[in-house]
């Protein structure tokens, strides 16, 4: 881990490497406060700082800043801030500085055995429950920027990386995986859905043209949304896909029935009891390397989630998405919970995590326009 010390007008990182060391301060520190590109606010000292999921509060003489972060650097300072700290309705306490914040919120959930990051994070399940009208949205704070894709599935030269929503189906499910995901694929998002058996071809492999990037990037200030659709039974029946814009504008609103997909029977769709979230490469065991990004995931359902470190029992299957990228994801607080926010970042200075185990069956590449 590494936590951040203020003194005066300069900061230091430190790695440390379990919770009752000093550990080791890392090249480069200490640095003044200024570079973490706040303008003057903090230049002459930050009085007092508060973690709080995935925004943090900066306190510097009378007034403050929200800012969103990943779990290393400064991040984004969210709009309208430096605010004075009266806004937070005290009266006159605290608003002519705070000396000292503490977090309250309990440890967090333990991390997954690979760590958090790539095709590793966080599984959320209801108690084996069937999870009911699941959204899920990608708020992007810094651009996410794809330096290279390795593979060849793609067509040449085109670099890329996706947003998979890897869901697990209950036990004795014909369709025992599901995803749902958005790619980037040089400056073209693209909607997909891929449902697995155990054993043999996809049943579901469809794909096509979501939304056009300024650029071969995702932009800070988008947002992108995956929902699913359930039926009375819990199946899944069908994925919403949207993109809004860094103006607020709805780029795309695509919705795909898995019925109306021909072939798809109503004996092949399936519930969800659990699912995550990785941001990796694009298609068939390819691997991003990400020369920036950062933002926020944020999850809901009618049902109560909760945050676990490996698959439930209940799942018909254990398998593992084979696309990486150097992503890491922020710790979640222990549930109940209808609603999380995670955060994300992107670093080049931490092996990239691949996590072992059973991957699930390639995915048929055919074309950008496959549906």
């Amino acid at each position: 881990m590494i936590d951040y010390f203020f003194s005066g007008d300069s900061y230091v990182s430190v790695t440390r490497w379990a919770d009752t060391e000093a550990g080791t301060v890392d090249g480069g520190s200490p640095a003044p406060i200024s570079n973490w590109g706040w303008g003057s606010f903090g230049a002459n000292g930050i009085d007092a700082a508060l973690y709080s999921g995935s925004k943090c509060y900066f306190f510097s003489g009378n007034r403050y800043i929200r800012v969103t972060r990943g779990q290393t650097g400064a991040g984004t300072v969210d709009a309208g801030y430096p605010a004075p700290i009266s806004n937070w309705g005290w009266g006159s306490f605290g608003a002519n500085g705070i000396d000292c914040a503490l977090f309250s919120g309990g440890p967090p959930v333990t991390a997954p055995l690979y760590g958090l990051g790539s095709n590793s994070n966080y599984f959320l399940a209801s108690n084996c429950e069937w999870i009911n009208n699941l959204s899920i949205t990608i708020d992007v704070a810094q651009d996410i920027v794809c330096q290279s894709a390795s593979g060849s599935t793609r067509p040449p030269n085109v670099k890329g990386f996706g947003f998979q929503l890897n869901a697990y189906s209950p036990s004795g499910k014909t369709s025992a995986w599901q995803q749902y995901v958005i790619t980037l694929f040089d400056s073209e998002t693209i909607w997909w859905i891929d449902n697995f058996p155990l054993h043999g071809d996809n049943i579901i492999n469809r794909h096509s043209n979501l939304a056009a990037m300024p650029s071969a990037k995702i932009p800070a200030g988008y947002k992108l949304t995956i929902k699913l659709e359930n039926d009375w039974n819990g199946n899944i029946t069908g994925a919403t896909y949207i993109v809004v814009d860094d103006q607020g504008r709805t780029k795309a609103n695509v919705t795909k029935n898995l019925l109306s997909i021909g072939g798809v029977t109503a004996s092949e769709i399936a519930p969800i009891i659990a699912f995550q979230l990785n941001i990796v490469g694009p298609v068939n065991s390819e691997s991003a390397v990400l020369s920036s990004g950062s933002g926020t995931i944020n999850y809901s359902a009618t049902n109560v989630l909760t945050p676990l470190s490996q698959e439930p029992p209940c799942a018909e299957s254990g398998y593992v998405t084979g696309e990486t990228a150097n992503s890491f994801y922020g710790t979640l607080p222990s549930g109940p919970s209808n609603s999380y926010t995670q955060s994300f970042t992107v670093s080049s200075l931490k092996p990239m995590i691949r996590k072992e185990g059973l991957i699930r069956p390639s995915t048929r590449y055919v074309s950008l326009t496959d549906d």
